[in-house]
Order: structure tokens, then sequence, then C-alpha cells
């Protein structure tokens, strides 16, 4: 029966009073109760009034006990967090779709098993072939300066499709466009998008930013349009401060000129809709040989020149270098943290256990007053619920945090790692999952403790909870899973430990002790004149006041990669390893440089310095 109606209800009213035998005022008030009940399981409500008690009843019962609801939630928090916090990593580098439009479509291009770069010329013979796909894009990246005072910034070189190819409007002024993409620059001459955020840092923000000429490395170019925020171009993991168009390269590093047939570009491509990739994959291959002839570089390059077959891959998640290196750590830890979460589980279990013990007295007068053990279960399954609920608010605002933090300790270069760390459906949903679990595991134990208590526990021993009818069998149990999964963890963190300490006392066959490491980049000196300049610049940082000894290369040791802007830190911030036995040799840009030779002898000054001071 599904409704009960006013009439049917009265009926009922009516039995139960005769039922009674009470017409009293409190009669009538008892006998609408019934009835209400009845009418409650007749429309199947009556759960409804059940859960909305037992949740008044959680929250009295974590009210009566502060301290240890406190203790719950903030290891609750901890661990929800720090789960999110490295799911929100994973999500940022390996889950998440650019933030464009129909983002699946979009496709790597790549020659054989290898991310080969190719050049102008094939590019653009590719995109004349528009019949196979709705759009094409090519790009590099680089760092350079920007402004009179050297600011360091990291460009994008794009082609003059990037925008229609992504399907991204400006958030201000004007895109690029294939006319701006020419040698000199377009109509305006040389122009640039700048980021978001560099409108913000440099311009405040100001609407007339667009039109004004900025100066990189010294060239004027003038900004006509910035690109919306949270938008960082395809390389997922770093973020962009300008977008520049590809054929003004020349214009803007003269020294290190870029020629039509120089291979230095990927390529993105956009399927058409319902195209599948290896449909695409079949049609660039049977316009591979037309577009190999008509961009066949001169010189010896030749047969192997594009010999290898055209491959897609999908990118709508972009293009990432940081996923190879990052993608097994990052899924290790979040294993590693899911077990971190489970002890802080257990944890919990043996708190709500030691509470229900306390409270076995309560729950068997309960029982013996006619409540059914579902209805136990269920409080306390809505108690370890509530406060699950709890620590997934605090755990994402952790995460938040968090997230953050880690990602700034990665190891970047000259350019730092930026990913988008905002919370979406999917770490949302990953949160509640992980709470919903939490919640299950914490509250399992205690609720089906909660099926063995009788209703005779209530008249034994006074009722006292520590009587042998009290004694709750769940707690070795858990302590045993508890202290494994503890022990297991602190044995990977002893290892990883030892791991770190051997690393940073590896010897590195140079001495860092009061080493500084400085990157100077001469974009306006012409390749015949840097030499002499950079021996002058060494010379002259010898001389400073304080300075034993000054010496270049090309390469610094230990520097992973190549650092295109001033910066400087002291080797010893990285790495200590014990002081190996001093030797003297000759730098290549003349000088002293102490390193930790072991053999083999002294390199030659081309300058001629001297001796090497005794100490």
């Amino acid at each position: 029966m599904r409704y009960m109606g006013c009439g049917t209800y009265r009926c009922m009213r009516q039995r139960c009073r005769r039922r009674s035998g009470r017409i009293t005022a409190q009669g009538h008030t008892g006998c609408d109760r019934v009835a209400g009940e009845i009418c409650r399981d007749a429309r199947g409500t009556r759960w409804l009034d059940e859960t909305r008690q037992d949740l008044r009843f959680a929250v009295r019962a974590l009210r009566a006990t502060p301290v240890v609801t406190i203790v719950v939630i903030l290891s609750l928090a901890l661990g929800i967090g720090a789960s999110t916090a490295i799911f929100s990593l994973v999500n940022g580098l390996l889950l998440r779709n650019l933030p464009v439009p129909d983002a699946d479509r979009l496709v790597t291009l790549s020659v054989g098993n290898t991310r080969q770069l190719f050049t102008y010329a094939t590019f653009d013979e590719l995109r004349r072939h528009d019949d196979l796909f709705d759009g094409a894009l090519a790009w590099a990246e680089s760092a350079l300066t920007i402004g009179d005072e050297a600011e360091p910034a990291y460009v994008q070189w794009v082609s003059g499709d990037f925008f229609d190819a992504l399907g991204v409007r400006a958030f201000a002024g004007r895109s690029l466009t294939p006319a701006d993409d020419v040698a000199g620059g377009g109509p305006e001459g040389p122009v640039a998008v700048i980021s978001h955020g560099l409108w913000q840092r440099r311009f405040g923000g100001a609407s007339d930013a667009i039109g004004r000429s900025l100066l990189v490395e010294g060239v004027a170019v003038t900004v006509v349009g910035v690109a919306p925020p949270g938008f960082h171009g395809v390389l997922v993991g770093s973020a962009f401060d300008l977008l520049l168009p590809v054929r003004i390269n020349d214009l803007i590093r003269p020294t290190t000129p870029r020629t039509f047939h120089a291979p230095w570009l990927r390529i993105l491509l956009r399927l058409r809709p319902g195209q599948s990739l290896d449909a695409a994959t079949a049609a660039l291959r049977a316009a591979q040989p037309q577009v190999r002839t008509r961009s066949h570089p001169p010189g010896p390059l030749g047969a192997a020149f594009l010999s290898e077959p055209f491959v897609v891959e999908n990118a709508a998640r972009g293009v990432s270098d940081l996923r190879r290196r990052y993608a097994a750590p990052l899924v290790l830890l979040l294993v590693v943290v899911s077990l971190v979460l489970l002890v802080a589980c257990t944890n919990v279990a043996n708190i709500l256990l030691g509470r229900g013990a306390a409270r076995r007295h309560a729950l068997s007068l309960q029982v013996a007053l006619g409540a059914s053990r579902w209805r136990l279960v269920r409080r306390f399954l809505i108690e370890s619920a509530l406060l699950a609920l709890l620590g997934a608010v605090l755990g994402i605002l952790f995460a938040g945090w968090a997230s953050r933090a880690m990602v700034a300790q990665l190891p970047s270069g000259e350019v730092p790692i930026v990913l988008d760390l905002d919370v979406d459906l999917r770490v949302l949903a990953y949160t509640a999952s992980v709470a919903v679990a939490a919640a299950i595991v914490a509250g399992l134990a205690p609720a089906l403790w909660a099926t063995t208590v009788h209703p005779l526990d209530a008249l034994q021993a006074g009722g006292r909870s520590g009587s042998a009818g009290g004694r709750v069998h769940g707690f070795g149990a858990l302590q045993v899973a508890q202290v494994a999964v503890s022990v297991l963890l602190l044995v990977a963190a002893g290892l990883f430990g030892r791991t770190l300490q051997q690393l940073t006392h590896a010897p590195l066959g140079f001495d860092d002790d009061r080493l500084l490491v400085a990157t100077v980049r001469t974009p306006t000196t012409s390749p015949a004149d840097q030499s002499e300049v950079r021996h002058r610049l060494a010379r002259a940082v010898a001389s400073i006041p304080g300075v034993v000894a000054a010496g270049g290369s090309d390469q610094a040791p230990l520097y992973t990669t190549y650092s295109a802007f001033p910066s400087a830190c002291p080797a010893s911030h990285l790495f200590r390893p014990p002081r190996p036995r001093r030797t003297w040799c000759r730098s290549p840009l003349g000088g002293s440089r102490r390193t930790a030779s072991r053999c083999g002898r002294d390199a030659p000054s081309r300058t001629g310095t001297g001796p090497a001071p005794n100490r």
C-alpha cells in the first residue's frame, strides 16, 4: 500500500482507541502516534525518520567526547588529504584533458617509434593537406628575456594556426593568425600574445596593454592579445609567458637562426569528427611520399629524411616530458599513501571499538527495549560516515596546499613546473570514494561488534561494561593489521632514506665547497665574438675580492638541463659528498678552477694566468 487516505487513517485511529480502551486526551495522542507510524510504514518513509534520529544521536555522541572526536577527524583528514594530494598530481599530469574544445580529437605526429622534431617546411606541406584533418599546429619552446631589465621569460614559438586549431579564443585583444607567422613579422611587424599571468604581473591587468611594445631579447614586439586564464599551451607541466610566431625566430634570435629546413618543431593535428586514429594514420601515410618530396631539405640528409612511417598518438591530455619521469613514482606514492590511510582507518576503528565497549550497557538496554541489531549497525556506520565526511572536508583543504608544495619541490631547471591542480569532478569523486571507503573500514568492525550485544548484558554485573561479556574480540585483529602495515611502511621509508643518504654522499668528481654556479647568456653577441666576451667575463669575475678562482664551460657539472637565462645557486645546496683530494686545473676560459680530479693532468689555460696559489 503506497498511499493511505484520511478515511483509512481515521478508521485505524478509531480501531486503536477501541483496542486501548482509552478515550482521554492522552489516549488520543498515543493512538495518533501509533496510526502515524503505521502510515509511515505504508508510505515507506519510516527509514528516513530513523536515519534522521540516528544522525542526531551520532552528533550527540561525537559532541560528548570532543577530544576523541578531534583526534579521529584529524587522523582521517591527514590520511584522506595525503591521498587526495597525490591523486591531484596524478590527475593534473596523467589524467586531465587540455582545457580546449574537443580535446579528444587532438593527436601528436611522430615518425616511427621516436618523437622526431620536424622542419617548418614539413609542417607547411602537411597543412596544405587540409582534407586529411581539421587543423594543424607547430610549436617549440625556449627561454628568453623581456624588458630593459632582461627579465627571464618562458616562450613558446607557435604557428599562426595555433589558436584556431585548438579552438581557443584570446581573453583580450586578438589571437595570432597565419598572417603574423611570416619571416620578419606580418603587417603589424613582430607580434606576441602574452599569458594572463604576465599580463597581471607586468601590466597590472590594464586594458591598454594591447598595442603596447615589449622588448624581447632587445627586439620590440607588439602585444596583440592576452591568453585566457588557466591556458598554458599544449605542453603540460610548464606555463608560457609569451606566444611568438615561429617565423620571427630569426628576428628575435639572430645569433641562433632557425632555417626553413631546420628540425626543431613538434606538430599536433586535430582530427575530423568521427575520424579514428587508424584512419588518420592511413591517410597521413598515403600522403607521406608527397610531403617528403616537397619538403626535402637540401644537403646530405637525403635518404634518412622522413624514411620511417608517420605515427599519430592521442594528445587529449597534452604533451609532457614529465610523464615519463614521474608517472611510475606518482603511482607508487599513491599506493603508499593509501596504506597510510589504511593505518589511519584501523586506528579510528580501534577508537570506535573502545567507545562502543564503553557504551555496551546502553546498547544492551536498547536491544532489550526492542531495537534491532541492524539499527545498531546502522548507527555505528552513520557515526563513522559523519567522521569521514568531516575528515574529507579538511582533507581537501590540506590536499590543495600539499599538492602545490610537492610541485614546488620538484627539480625543474630554469622553467618552473606548473600543473593544473584545481579540484574538478574527478578529484571530488576520488575524495568521496576514499571517504566512503574510510567510513566502511573504520566503522565496519564496530558495527559488526554491535551485533554481538545481548539484552542480558544490561543485567549482568550490574551493567558494568568491563565484565567478561563486554570484552571486545576485534581489538586483537585490528592491532595486528595496524602494526603489520605500519612496519611495512617504516621499512620502506628506512630503505628510501638510506638510498637517499647514499646518493647525497656519492663522490661527484669535484669539490663543491664554496662553489657558486652562474649561467650567463649573450644573445646579442655574434658567434665570432662570444668566445672573447666569455673570457673577459671570467677574468672580471676572478678579479672580484673574495673570489679565489673563476672559470667556465658550456655545461655546468651535474646540470641536467641547459639554463637559458642567468641563474645562480650554491652546489652544496644540492649535494654534499665527502671531500676528495684537491688538485688544481686550468679552466677552458682561463683562471684557476679547483676540482676533484683523481688522475690525469691539468688542462692548459688559454689565457695563462699563472700557477695556482698554495693552500
